[in-house]
Protein backbone atom coordinates (compact mmCIF):
# COMPACT_ATOMS: atom_id res chain seq x y z
CA UNK A 1 0.00 0.00 0.00
CA UNK A 2 1.39 3.31 -0.85
CA UNK A 3 0.58 6.47 1.42
CA UNK A 4 0.69 9.88 -0.10
CA UNK A 5 0.80 12.63 2.25
CA UNK A 6 0.12 16.23 1.22
CA UNK A 7 -0.49 18.68 3.91
CA UNK A 8 -3.07 17.53 6.02
CA UNK A 9 -4.50 15.05 3.50
CA UNK A 10 -3.19 11.68 3.65
CA UNK A 11 -4.15 9.33 1.23
CA UNK A 12 -4.26 5.02 0.97
CA UNK A 13 -3.37 3.44 -2.86
CA UNK A 14 -3.37 -0.02 -2.89
CA UNK A 15 -0.65 -0.44 -5.43
CA UNK A 16 -1.05 -3.16 -8.08
CA UNK A 17 -0.13 -6.25 -8.81
CA UNK A 18 3.67 -6.75 -9.90
CA UNK A 19 4.02 -6.70 -13.97
CA UNK A 20 2.13 -9.84 -15.03
CA UNK A 21 4.53 -13.37 -15.71
CA UNK A 22 7.41 -10.74 -13.67
CA UNK A 23 8.09 -12.05 -9.82
CA UNK A 24 11.34 -10.85 -7.79
CA UNK A 25 13.66 -12.69 -6.88
CA UNK A 26 15.34 -13.04 -3.25
CA UNK A 27 18.41 -10.53 -5.28
CA UNK A 28 15.76 -8.42 -6.13
CA UNK A 29 16.31 -9.19 -9.82
CA UNK A 30 13.17 -9.85 -11.96
CA UNK A 31 12.65 -13.50 -12.91
CA UNK A 32 10.21 -14.20 -15.39
CA UNK A 33 7.35 -17.00 -13.96
CA UNK A 34 6.83 -19.40 -16.71
CA UNK A 35 9.68 -17.81 -18.73
CA UNK A 36 13.11 -19.14 -20.19
CA UNK A 37 15.40 -20.52 -18.00
CA UNK A 38 18.60 -18.17 -17.23
CA UNK A 39 22.12 -19.73 -17.87
CA UNK A 40 25.34 -18.15 -17.88
CA UNK A 41 27.83 -20.37 -19.90
CA UNK A 42 31.50 -20.51 -18.73
CA UNK A 43 34.45 -22.21 -20.65
CA UNK A 44 37.83 -20.90 -21.72
CA UNK A 45 37.97 -22.01 -25.13
CA UNK A 46 35.25 -19.33 -26.85
CA UNK A 47 34.43 -21.61 -29.90
CA UNK A 48 33.01 -24.23 -26.87
CA UNK A 49 31.20 -21.08 -25.46
CA UNK A 50 29.67 -20.23 -28.73
CA UNK A 51 28.13 -23.70 -29.74
CA UNK A 52 26.86 -24.20 -26.40
CA UNK A 53 24.96 -20.44 -26.54
CA UNK A 54 23.88 -21.74 -29.75
CA UNK A 55 22.70 -24.89 -28.85
CA UNK A 56 20.73 -23.83 -25.93
CA UNK A 57 19.34 -20.56 -27.18
CA UNK A 58 17.84 -23.03 -30.08
CA UNK A 59 16.13 -24.94 -27.30
CA UNK A 60 14.55 -22.15 -25.81
CA UNK A 61 17.08 -21.65 -22.74
CA UNK A 62 17.85 -17.43 -22.75
CA UNK A 63 21.51 -17.21 -22.53
CA UNK A 64 22.70 -14.16 -20.84
CA UNK A 65 26.11 -14.02 -20.15
CA UNK A 66 28.99 -16.36 -20.64
CA UNK A 67 32.40 -15.86 -18.96
CA UNK A 68 35.73 -17.26 -20.09
CA UNK A 69 37.04 -18.40 -16.50
CA UNK A 70 36.15 -19.23 -13.15
CA UNK A 71 37.06 -15.73 -11.66
CA UNK A 72 35.27 -14.18 -14.03
CA UNK A 73 31.94 -16.06 -13.92
CA UNK A 74 31.90 -15.39 -10.05
CA UNK A 75 31.54 -11.51 -11.07
CA UNK A 76 28.70 -12.41 -14.02
CA UNK A 77 26.84 -14.92 -11.75
CA UNK A 78 26.87 -11.85 -9.11
CA UNK A 79 25.93 -9.72 -11.18
CA UNK A 80 23.27 -11.72 -13.57
CA UNK A 81 21.99 -13.89 -10.99
CA UNK A 82 21.33 -16.55 -13.28
CA UNK A 83 19.04 -19.78 -12.85
CA UNK A 84 21.66 -22.64 -13.89
CA UNK A 85 25.50 -21.96 -14.66
CA UNK A 86 27.00 -23.97 -17.33
CA UNK A 87 30.54 -24.59 -15.90
CA UNK A 88 34.09 -25.83 -17.16
CA UNK A 89 36.25 -27.32 -14.83
CA UNK A 90 39.20 -26.63 -16.24
CA UNK A 91 39.80 -23.31 -16.98
CA UNK A 92 42.89 -20.88 -16.09
CA UNK A 93 42.91 -18.19 -13.51
CA UNK A 94 40.44 -19.89 -11.21
CA UNK A 95 39.26 -23.58 -12.19
CA UNK A 96 35.26 -24.37 -12.45
CA UNK A 97 35.54 -26.58 -8.85
CA UNK A 98 36.76 -23.23 -7.15
CA UNK A 99 33.90 -21.23 -8.69
CA UNK A 100 31.19 -23.21 -8.06
CA UNK A 101 32.46 -23.28 -4.40
CA UNK A 102 32.22 -19.72 -4.66
CA UNK A 103 29.15 -19.19 -6.38
CA UNK A 104 26.97 -21.90 -4.14
CA UNK A 105 28.07 -20.64 -1.06
CA UNK A 106 27.27 -16.99 -2.03
CA UNK A 107 23.85 -18.10 -4.37
CA UNK A 108 22.67 -20.81 -3.04
CA UNK A 109 19.16 -21.09 -5.61
CA UNK A 110 22.09 -20.47 -8.62
CA UNK A 111 21.95 -24.07 -9.78
CA UNK A 112 25.84 -25.06 -11.75
CA UNK A 113 26.08 -28.06 -13.91
CA UNK A 114 29.39 -29.11 -14.55
CA UNK A 115 30.99 -30.12 -17.68
CA UNK A 116 33.78 -31.38 -18.14
CA UNK A 117 36.19 -33.65 -20.27
CA UNK A 118 37.11 -35.61 -18.05
CA UNK A 119 34.90 -38.25 -16.45
CA UNK A 120 37.09 -38.03 -13.33
CA UNK A 121 35.64 -39.72 -10.20
CA UNK A 122 37.73 -37.20 -7.65
CA UNK A 123 35.96 -34.40 -9.73
CA UNK A 124 32.54 -36.16 -9.30
CA UNK A 125 33.08 -36.26 -5.65
CA UNK A 126 34.08 -32.59 -5.47
CA UNK A 127 31.41 -31.34 -7.04
CA UNK A 128 28.79 -32.90 -5.09
CA UNK A 129 30.57 -31.67 -1.50
CA UNK A 130 30.61 -28.51 -3.59
CA UNK A 131 26.71 -28.50 -4.45
CA UNK A 132 26.54 -28.94 -8.06
CA UNK A 133 23.66 -29.83 -9.63
CA UNK A 134 24.78 -32.00 -11.95
CA UNK A 135 28.19 -33.10 -13.12
CA UNK A 136 27.79 -34.03 -17.05
CA UNK A 137 31.35 -35.18 -19.36
CA UNK A 138 31.22 -32.96 -22.31
CA UNK A 139 30.07 -34.95 -25.32
CA UNK A 140 26.73 -35.77 -23.79
CA UNK A 141 23.88 -35.74 -26.10
CA UNK A 142 22.05 -32.40 -26.42
CA UNK A 143 19.05 -33.61 -24.95
CA UNK A 144 20.92 -34.90 -21.76
CA UNK A 145 22.63 -31.75 -21.73
CA UNK A 146 18.80 -30.28 -22.21
CA UNK A 147 17.22 -32.24 -19.12
CA UNK A 148 20.05 -31.35 -17.04
CA UNK A 149 19.89 -27.56 -17.36
CA UNK A 150 15.48 -28.04 -17.33
CA UNK A 151 15.51 -29.82 -14.49
CA UNK A 152 18.08 -27.59 -12.36
CA UNK A 153 16.42 -24.75 -13.55
CA UNK A 154 13.33 -25.89 -11.91
CA UNK A 155 15.34 -26.45 -9.00
CA UNK A 156 16.25 -22.95 -8.73
CA UNK A 157 12.53 -21.44 -9.51
CA UNK A 158 11.46 -23.74 -6.34
CA UNK A 159 14.56 -22.72 -4.18
CA UNK A 160 13.43 -18.83 -4.95
CA UNK A 161 10.38 -19.23 -3.48
CA UNK A 162 10.78 -20.91 -0.68
CA UNK A 163 10.49 -19.43 2.31
CA UNK A 164 14.22 -18.28 4.02
CA UNK A 165 15.19 -21.10 6.32
CA UNK A 166 12.93 -23.20 4.83
CA UNK A 167 15.38 -26.40 3.79
CA UNK A 168 15.14 -27.57 0.48
CA UNK A 169 14.37 -30.68 -1.14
Amino acid sequence: MLVLTIGDLRVSIEEPPGTPGVSASASGIPRRVGGPTRVVVVDDDPMVREAVRALMEDRGFDVVGEAEDGLAAVGVVAELLPDVVLMDVKMPVMDGLEATRRITTAHPTVKVILLSAYDDASFRRTADQIGAADYLVKGVSPLVLEQAIRNAGDRAVRDESRPEGEPGV
